[in-house]
């Protein structure tokens, strides 16, 4: 998969993760929940380059 391919998913996936969270608001923060979306993908964007170096 291409870098900037990633780059776009991420981003996609990032956004509907915030708008899901701000139309339909539940008892837990909007922010955390996209905190940790971000989170998972920066692990798996980091996973992916090292693999890709080796």
């Amino acid at each position: 998969m291409s870098p900037s391919l990633l780059v776009l998913v991420v981003a996609l996936v990032l956004g509907a993760t915030g708008y899901l969270c701000v139309a339909h608001p539940a008892p837990t923060a909007p922010i955390s929940a996209v905190g940790g979306v971000g989170a998972a993908l920066a692990t798996a964007i980091g996973v992916a380059i090292a693999n890709r170096r080796r």
